[in-house]
């Protein structure tokens, strides 16, 4: 190759390199380094950007002196106002060439958001699923399992589970819950085993946010235990609450209504009753890994002055993974008037492996 044909050769490549150098943003830090690649988006603590070798890079918001982007971006003020456009900044001030109203400048410290229009599309996309959730979105939910066996000169075996799964937006909030407990004890001798517990706890509750502090809630509760006698406990309820705490760390509610119990008994004893529900509901996580739950909830009896239903539960969860923890639960389900024969308090701690699924952390 002729010198005058690598030239050109050169200079041809020269030419096409140009245009994606001249398309590339770049930000310029507090000690003078330039970043260049594609900013993809912003908030007030830090700048995320794409480069070419560096692959997807974070930078500290505050020390970013200037910006400039041929290619437009969506740029939020700390005041809500937004402007789209090439952006470059001039004097501590980002200039935004917009196409209605000419050249724009905002503050640098007063810009809370940059997005691309990749990450714009997503933002809104994912306004739009806040505004309007499906059923079937936002869903986070739990299965613990737990084991017990015992051999020689007692043979035993316990074997429970829990589940539960709630769904929240900013509107509502419904909750799925069951527990099961099962366990036998082995007499020896040709004897056989017999059962020792067994019982199964479940329901749903819907709840609706009527402002920030109170909400509005409907539940239903069914419950079975062979040891109260009891074939089923059927409770409609609802009423309403009111959030004295509620932050990422803790929520602290209470809450009272109004519910209707129907019991069905063996030997065709059936019991239906007016109540009233009061109670509150404690959640507090210790650290990153460590929750406690706790929740009271009590039924005086309107039909039968005098009598009453008192249901506790708690437990400590301790995240082992993210889709893994150990959990620790304690419930007391105490009834004033049992059937003839049998005794009020029933009482259950487990302990075993929670497995957690979906999109957002239970607290």
């Amino acid at each position: 190759m002729t010198s005058t044909a690598f030239l050109r050769a050169s200079l041809f490549s020269l030419l096409l390199a140009v245009p994606g150098a001249l398309a590339a943003d770049i930000v310029t830090l507090s000690n003078g380094d330039r970043v260049s690649g594609t900013i993809l988006e912003s908030n007030e603590q830090t700048l995320k950007m794409k480069t070419e070798f560096l692959g997807e890079v974070s930078i500290d918001w505050s020390a970013v002196v200037a910006v400039e982007a041929p290619d437009k971006l969506y740029v939020t003020s700390g005041a809500g106002q937004t402007l789209v456009g090439p952006v470059k900044t001039d004097d501590d001030k980002l200039q935004v060439a917009t196409p209605s109203s000419g050249e724009v400048e905002i503050p640098l410290s007063e810009v809370a958001v940059l997005r691309n229009e990749d990450a714009e599309l997503a933002y809104r996309a994912s306004i739009e699923r806040l505004r309007n959730p499906k059923l079937t979105d936002f869903w986070r939910g739990f299965f613990d399992t737990g084991l017990a066996l015992t051999a020689g000169n007692a043979e035993t075996s316990s074997f429970t589970n829990a589940a539960g799964a709630t769904r929240s937006t900013k509107r509502d909030t419904i909750k799925l819950y069951f527990t099961s407990v099962f366990a036998k004890a082995d007499l020896g001798q040709d004897q056989g085993s017999v059962a020792t517990a067994n019982a199964i706890r479940g329901g749903s509750r819907y709840e609706l946010n009527v402002s920030d502090k109170m909400f509005s809630f409907g539940f239903v509760d069914l419950e079975f235990d062979e040891f109260q006698s009891l074939d089923l406990r059927n409770v409609l309820g609802g009423g309403v609450g009111y959030h004295l705490i509620k932050n990422d760390r803790t929520t602290f509610d209470l809450f009272g209504g109004a519910s209707y119990n129907q019991e069905f008994f063996q030997n065709d004893i059936t019991r239906r009753s007016a109540e009233i529900v009061s109670g509150q509901e404690f959640a507090f996580r210790l650290n990153d890994r460590t929750s406690i739950t706790e929740r009271v909830a009590f039924y005086p009896n309107m039909s039968n002055t005098g009598e009453y239903r008192l249901q506790f539960d708690s437990a400590v969860t301790t995240d082992i993974f993210k889709w893994l923890g150990w959990n620790i639960t304690f419930s007391d389900r105490f009834l004033s008037n049992p059937v003839p024969g049998r005794q009020k308090n029933d009482i259950l701690l487990t302990t075993g492996v929670r497995v957690v699924f979906g999109a957002e952390k239970l607290r």
